[in-house]
């Protein structure tokens, strides 16, 4: 599986936040299998610092290193794909977050001919402490949510999950997000990005995180019921 060159273009306007000194959390987007390279993340040539960011927690190559042949990431799913989307890149190793999402994937491909296209992405490209807007701003969501948008006119996905904590932050009053969605909304430049926001929340089918005993589940009745509108 080949990285789709539009894909990884999106990705690389975030490499100078690598290098400003004042961005406490570095950007992170989802490698395709295995993760364990630069090149995994679209990325050719980047100074050592970027990779080692990246990577870290990453499978080392080794007879015994899993593979997650099939996993698209962020920067290989095609036109149609479904899309995942959560709502922030955590601090954890690769395999804790990968780990259980591919798990997933396998499990509702089996006897199906492989694991299904998905494109999986965040609403903010920025890593936190948690899952709360620790150092974003509107300035850091714009980017991400600009991301976000290329992604999506890329991708063309024929259903979105979003997962609970995600649609919740598209949802609320108060957080980061929506006050930057009302600056958004009233400049004529930057709706467009408010108006991506609009479409996941009204298209976003919500599913458990992931790493949540109810994921798999939910997963597999959203891509049948997706399969019978189709058919």
């Amino acid at each position: 599986m080949a990285c789709r060159p539009e894909l990884s273009k999106i990705f690389e306007g975030l490499l100078p936040y690598f290098a400003d000194r004042n961005q406490i959390w570095k950007p992170w987007w989802w490698p395709k299998g295995p993760g364990s390279d630069a090149l995994d993340w679209g990325l050719a040539t980047v100074p050592s610092e970027v990779s080692d960011s990246l990577t870290a927690g990453a499978p080392r190559p080794g007879k015994n290193a899993r593979r997650y042949e099939a996993f698209a990431g962020s920067v290989s799913a095609g036109a149609g794909c479904v899309w995942l989307l959560s709502s922030r890149p955590s601090m954890g190793t690769f395999a804790g977050s990968v780990g259980p999402l591919y798990s997933a994937l396998v499990n509702e491909g089996v006897g199906r001919g492989g694991i299904v296209d998905m494109h999986i992405t965040d609403l903010a490209k920025f890593r936190g402490p948690d899952e709360r807007d620790t150092g974003m701003d509107e300035h850091l969501y714009r980017k991400s949510v600009g991301c976000l948008l290329s992604e999506y006119e890329a991708t063309k996905p024929s259903l979105i999950l979003i997962t609970q904590l995600a649609l919740a932050k598209l949802i609320s009053p108060k957080s980061v997000l929506a006050e930057a969605r009302r600056s958004w909304a009233a400049d004529k430049v930057t709706s467009p990005l408010n108006e991506l926001l609009v479409t996941l929340e009204s298209r976003g089918r919500p599913v458990p995180h992931w790493r949540s005993p109810g994921f798999a589940g939910a997963m597999v009745r959203e891509l049948q019921d997706a399969m019978k509108r189709i058919s």
